[in-house]
């Protein structure tokens, strides 16, 4: 097995090179520095995996990880002007999709009881937006770790950060169709950079999927069903969305995935048959090796490519990839599904 990649340079010299590209001064140093920084977290991935695996083994869970894209990294400096590199919290993360709440808070409960060293950084529930939803919509709890280990070996990683996002089918559903909005139209609502009209889309389909399915509000609590279901589809009249997310389940219906290892590589210029691709490796570091050759090709062809590195550690059936990442497979059936589900109580 190869080794993991240990960080090779100082917590000061890695946020000098996020201040160097939230100003747009980066040298290829400093993008080697970033690089060597998020590389360096999929050893903390794969530690944390272990024991999220362990604990899914025989539930109805299903659990993926992935390292935070590069772009993304530069596009989250640039937003965050008095964000230092290193306090980004979720480089490395972990996805956890349940069937029910009651099955999430069970299972968030027991990992917090795990006896391991890591620490703990959002004991107080700061990051549960379940109970206190987010103004766009967002529905799901985030618990953030540091890496600690007692071992020689483990000492490189120490203090490295991990993001652990809990979600239900529901709120993973509506996660999935604000993504998939932002790789079809351009209209970014996650990051506060889309229309009126589609935030405003986003923001009443979370409502309806919340009171209709969890028995809870998001951020519409003050209109009833119909008032909801009204705003939604004249909304759709004005944007198409739904029409548009027709047309490419139809395409994600083609797509498998094959091991566990993968690069997902989303091709804004391609065909929209081609727009999907799945590359699938034997190993996590190499992987990692190759994504990094896609990214320094998508900076020299202009940014073409939206690609992830994602990892299935468990869940039921074959599907747990598309399942946790079917944004990337533009899959956004349980969306429209659990919509008609909803109108249908009217």
């Amino acid at each position: 097995m190869a080794r993991s990649t240990a960080p090779e340079f100082s917590r000061n010299r890695v946020n000098k090179a996020g201040r160097a590209v939230r100003n747009g001064q980066a040298s290829q140093e400093d993008n080697e520095v970033i690089e060597n920084h998020r590389a360096s977290h999929a050893h903390v991935l794969n530690a944390f995996q272990a024991s999220l695996r362990n604990r899914a083994r025989g539930k109805d869970i299903t659990v993926a990880q992935r390292l935070k894209r590069r772009a993304t990294i530069y596009d989250k400096l640039s937003r965050r002007p008095n964000f230092s590199l290193t306090e980004m919290q979720d480089i490395a993360g972990c996805r956890l999709i349940f069937k029910n709440l009651d099955d999430l808070s069970s299972f968030r409960k027991s990992f917090h009881n795990a006896r391991f060293g890591h620490n703990l950084l959002t004991s107080d529930d700061r990051y549960n937006y379940v109970h206190a939803p987010k103004s766009d919509g967002y529905r799901g709890i985030h618990d953030v770790y540091e890496y600690r280990s007692t071992r020689r070996s483990g000492e490189p990683w120490n203090k490295l950060r991990i993001e652990l996002q809990y979600r239900t089918v529901y709120q993973h559903a509506w996660s999935t169709a604000v993504e998939v909005a932002g790789l079809l139209t351009d209209n970014e609502h996650k990051f506060g950079r889309a229309s009126g009209q589609y935030s405003e889309f986003f923001c009443l389909t979370s409502e309806i999927i919340s009171r209709t399915f969890e028995a809870s509000n998001s951020c519409r609590p003050d209109l009833a069903l119909e008032e909801l279901f009204s705003g939604v589809d004249s909304l759709d009249r004005e944007i198409g969305i739904l029409n548009i997310f027709q047309q490419y389940n139809a395409v994600a219906q083609h797509v498998s995935a094959i091991g566990s290892n993968m690069i997902l590589i989303f091709n804004k210029r391609a065909p929209d048959a081609e727009k999907t691709k799945v590359v699938s490796f034997d190993s996590f570091a190499e992987a990692v090796r190759e994504l990094g050759k896609i990214e320094r090709a998508n900076i020299l062809e202009s940014e073409p490519y939206d690609a992830v590195l994602v990892r299935a550690v468990a869940g039921p059936g074959q599907g747990s990839i598309q399942s946790a990442f079917r944004n990337y497979f533009a899959d956004t059936r349980d969306f429209v599904s659990y919509l008609d589900s909803a109108r249908s109580l009217l």
